[in-house]
């Protein structure tokens, strides 16, 4: 099972990679995460980060991948808003260091048990 998250607002190609780079420096997550660019635009060299992947495994997984977030969410100067897929269900979540940090870690654990019914 994986869980794809997108940054909604602020600077996205910027939030995604500190994401990206804060879950790696787990050993939880190396290897587990991946950084998906959008195809170039005419005139560009690359396309921007729109998505980011972490594969999960095991509900273990998931509880890990909600302790990061929250921990992540805490590091911000700025609230962010997410869209984390896990399945078939989606949420956004609102993240910052500003905002409680449970109602966010419980829409990923509501997103992770549904996950582990199917």
């Amino acid at each position: 099972m994986d869980a794809q998250i997108k940054v909604i607002d602020g600077d996205q190609t910027r939030e995604l990679a500190a994401l990206a780079q804060w879950l790696r420096r787990s050993r939880e997550f190396q290897g587990r995460v991946v950084l998906a660019a959008s195809p170039p635009r005419d005139g560009e060299l690359g396309g921007a980060f729109e998505l980011l992947t972490v594969a999960l495994g095991s509900s273990g997984m998931g509880a890990a991948l909600v302790q990061m977030l929250g921990s992540w969410a805490q590091s911000r100067r700025s609230d962010v808003k997410i869209h984390v897929t896990i399945g078939d269900r989606s949420a956004e979540i609102q993240v910052g260091h500003t905002r409680d940090l449970a109602q966010a870690e419980e829409a990923v654990r509501r997103l992770m048990a549904h996950g582990d019914e199917d």
